[in-house]
Order: structure tokens, then C-alpha cells, then sequence
């Protein structure tokens, strides 16, 4: 077990678990579409993260992985990928997750490409403030991406990684990890029903053009969705959300 010390490949397709909770900025995706967006990629100096630019590619480099275990953590000051380039995250074999928060206070824009070059790795990106994904957003992973604006992750041995650098996280080799929404009291690492679900994305789900690709996975993304602070009403509004998803993942 680790104390963090800042306490006071192939491409993806849809990821197998998209966590995302209902802070989450999806309101941003027409606007990040239309200008372009710088980055920002910077550690915070805690768990010895470290980001070199060459062009347009930001490599990111160590960080902390306790007991030389399967998890690698990373932990940014800021962290958003402008448009046309690339955060491009490596390390040794045997990381199974790389685990990245942003602590820094300022959402994190999407529009360019995230890319692990860890066979095999999930990855995770936590960032309480937000998380904004524009139409040039792609994602280059061997594993599972999550993206969640939670608070924390839970480690299953009892470890937590906080995104709030003045609480101390445990940081530890745990394989298991669970993504909490503090607000909704909600686990988006379990299994969930189309009960509650919006009346318009309920009529689609029903939909038998629909419904068979309409995966769990999405179905958890699309529920937690908002646009300019409202969700979609109708079954089209939220067919029309899904198409411009999957474009956005390049399904």
C-alpha cells in the first residue's frame, strides 16, 4: 500500500464500461465542435507524474505503482487534449490500470486523441470539475476506457484514490475498482435496469431496429446524459444523441 504524497495497440471501439455521471459536460460536445482546442496536460507534482511534448504528441511517464502491482497512478494538475493532438500514456508490461485524476479545479477537453501504449490496460480518467469531449475525441486503448467526474475510486482491498489533493488516498496493488458518484449514491461498476429511464429513451430501447445494439454499457452512458443542461424529451432527440456518440467513438 501506497500513501499519495500530494496529500495535506489497437483502437477502441465502444469501451466495454463508459462510466459517466451526471456532472458529466456532454452539453459541451456541439460546442467543442466548432473551435479549436488547445491542451493543457500538466502534472501536479504528487505522484511523480511527468509529461513531455514533442509536436503534438504528450507523452506521459512515470507516476507511482505501489509494489510494482498492476495499477499505475497518475495525477494531473490540468488535463485536456487539443484539438489534433495526442496524450499518449506508457509504462511497463503487467499495468492492467492506469488510474489519472485532475486535480487542478479546470474541466478537462477532449479533442484529440487519448492513447495507452500499455497492452492490455484500462484506463481511467477522474476528474471531479468535468469532462468535455468534442467531435475530434477518439480513443486509442488495448482495455476498457472510464471516464467519470466522481470524487473518488474504490480499490476492492480497501484502497481509495481521491481526486482532492487534501484528502489521502491509499494507494494500493487492488485489481477491482469501482467508480462511486458521491451525489447520486449511485455504482456505475453494477448492474442497472431500464426502469426510470426518460420516456423518449425508453421508447427507443423498445425499438426492435434498436434495441439489439443498445448495449447495457450504452444505455448507462445515455442515461446519465444531459445537452445544455436538459436531456432529450423524444424518441428522435434521443436516437439523434446515440448516432452523433457512436460517430464521436467511431462506431
Amino acid at each position: 500500500m501506497t500513501t499519495d504524497p500530494g496529500s495535506a495497440p489497437r483502437s477502441s471501439r465502444l469501451p466495454r464500461l463508459l462510466i459517466c455521471s451526471s456532472l458529466l459536460w456532454m452539453q459541451a460536445l456541439l460546442t467543442l465542435s466548432q473551435a479549436a482546442v488547445p491542451s493543457a496536460i500538466t502534472g501536479d507534482g504528487t505522484l511523480g507524474t511527468t509529461v513531455t511534448q514533442s509536436s503534438t504528441i504528450h507523452t506521459i511517464t512515470g507516476g507511482t505503482r505501489p509494489g510494482n502491482g498492476p495499477n499505475l497512478f497518475h495525477s494531473f494538475d490540468r488535463f485536456s487534449v487539443g484539438t489534433g493532438d495526442t496524450a499518449r500514456f506508457t509504462g511497463q508490461s503487467g499495468i492492467a490500470n492506469i488510474l489519472s485524476r485532475v486535480t487542478g479545479g479546470q474541466p478537462s477537453a477532449i479533442d484529440g486523441v487519448l492513447r495507452s501504449e500499455i497492452a492490455g490496460a484500462n484506463l481511467f480518467l477522474l476528474n471531479p470539475s468535468g469532462v468535455l469531449f468534442g467531435s475530434n475525441a477518439s480513443l486509442n486503448v488495448q482495455g476498457s476506457f472510464h471516464v467519470s467526474t466522481a470524487d473518488f475510486v474504490s480499490l476492492a482491498d480497501g484502497g481509495t484514490f481521491f481526486a482532492n489533493l487534501g484528502q489521502e488516498s491509499q494507494l494500493t496493488v487492488a485489481l477491482d475498482i469501482t467508480v462511486l458518484d458521491l451525489l447520486t449514491g449511485v455504482d456505475f461498476a453494477g448492474e442497472q435496469t431500464d426502469a426510470g429511464l426518460p420516456p423518449g429513451l425508453a421508447e427507443l430501447l423498445d425499438d426492435p431496429e434498436y434495441r439489439p445494439e443498445i448495449t447495457q454499457d450504452w444505455v448507462r452512458l445515455l442515461g446519465k446524459i444531459q445537452l445544455r443542461g436538459k436531456r432529450p424529451q423524444s424518441k428522435r432527440e434521443w436516437l439523434e444523441l446515440y448516432l452523433h456518440l457512436k460517430r464521436m467513438l467511431g462506431q
